[in-house]
């Protein structure tokens, strides 16, 4: 049967045109689907009005894994009404996509899909744009309604082209983008809302319920049950001594307390090394979740550290929604943990008050517990599904003003 726009083909119809079939199988796959573009100037608007049916929408954020670019997105999937929303999710397999499994299981396999580009990519006047790809063709292909780009913020591909009626970011860093075709931008957190001067939606990153429940890893690291465990979980890199420095301290008064870093860089082990620190022990990064919440059951003081800061700071959420207290520190760059924490820890502002913050935690088992009360009480606000909610109507009431009018004369 002959294609016409409107007609809606499957997804694996859809990718495999485009992605494997000639130039030739392109070219009548654009006509098919899609009116014919002007020769010059700036493409006209991809306009779909979603009626009764499911609103299309595709999520990207880069590579596919547990850093908390990504992650916002995973937390939003968890929870997206399928009845209203039909998601799907871009990746490129030449990016780190640890969490492909996880998300074939939320979207389902058809839903999932790869996009082919360059290596190479163009310097920051040009967005940072692949050298080729064929991201645009499938985008537009699909027929999104919206397309929500988890990004730093600035001009950055793939928001440099009208891809869907609506486009939507969720800004990570604060910058703002003045070249791209942006829409709507949401901001994570109230401090990242001021960094850009400005943002359509403060929504804090959706935590799911914490798995209280189960196995810890004391057993297997060797730590007794009436230990005062510390931890800290995120990304092998920024590194920063305070909270080694401070644990150094706090070990040689209370010999049974310990410290878990999962995730630990280089100059994490070597400070321990160089200091001898005992009772330190080093896991390996990890993206499962049955592992990450066996971290947290373990943990009962989390010491964050980080040389540049958090612009929200997703393992914060987690932590403080186990009812996990955190010390954190100032840093000079980004500040945004200490919106996150609230009441349920401490931002120090240099050593000495890091030290005195986290030795009380460990110290005093009432305070401990009085924190954590507070820990729980403030990842209240993290809710996954309210939060996912109060997206759903945002991408409501956006898209319908996006094509409001697009089908009335004028």
């Amino acid at each position: 049967m002959r294609a016409t726009r409107e007609f809606t083909p499957r997804p694996c119809d859809i990718v495999a045109r485009v992605t494997a079939g000639p130039r030739a199988t392109i070219r009548r796959l654009s006509r098919a689907w899609w009116p014919r573009q002007p020769a010059a100037g700036a493409a006209p608007a991809a306009v779909s009005l979603g009626g009764d049916r499911p609103l299309r929408i595709l999520y990207y954020g880069g590579a596919v894994d547990f850093a908390g670019t990504w992650r916002g997105h995973e937390r939003i999937l968890e929870a997206l009404d399928r009845s209203r929303f039909d998601p799907y999710v871009f990746y490129w397999p030449g990016d780190r996509n640890t969490r492909l499994d996880r998300v074939r299981g939320l979207v389902g396999d058809d839903h999932v899909v790869p996009f082919a580009r360059a290596a190479r990519k163009g310097g920051r006047w040009r967005g940072y744009r692949p050298r080729s790809s064929d991201f645009g063709r499938l985008a537009r292909a699909f027929r999104f309604d919206i397309v929500h780009v988890a990004r730093s913020g600035y001009y950055e591909w793939p928001l440099i082209e009208r891809l869907a009626p609506l486009h939507v970011e969720t800004n990570v860093f604060g910058a703002r983008d003045t070249r791209g075709v942006l829409d709507r931008s949401i901001a994570p957190c109230e401090y990242v809302a001021g960094l850009r001067a400005g943002a359509d939606a403060v929504v804090y990153t959706p935590i799911p319920p914490p798995a209280l429940t189960g196995e810890t890893l004391r057993g297997r690291l060797g730590i007794p049950e009436q230990a005062v465990v510390c931890g800290r979980i995120g990304r092998p890199a920024n590194f920063h001594p305070i909270g080694l420095a401070s644990f150094a301290r706090l070990v040689a008064e209370f010999p049974h307390l310990h410290y878990v870093i999962v995730a630990p860089c280089e100059q994490a082990r070597s400070w321990v090394a160089t200091h001898r620190t005992p009772n330190v022990a080093f896991l390996p990064p990890t993206d499962d979740d049955a592992r990450i919440a066996a971290f947290h059951r373990t943990v009962d003081v989390f010491l964050h550290y980080r040389a540049d800061g958090e612009t929200y700071g997703t393992a914060l959420q987690q932590a403080l929604a186990y009812g996990i207290p955190v010390v954190s520190h100032y840093s000079g760059v980004y500040e945004g943990q200490v919106e996150t924490i609230g009441d349920g820890g401490s931002v120090a502002r240099d050593g000495e008050a890091y030290y005195a913050a986290a030795r009380r935690l460990t110290a005093d088992p009432a305070h401990r517990a009085l924190t954590a009360a507070r820990a729980r009480e403030r990842a209240r606000s993290f809710e996954q599904a309210p939060i996912v909610r109060r997206i759903e109507q945002l991408y409501l009431a956006w898209h319908a003003e996006a094509v409001r009018g697009v089908d009335s004369p004028p």
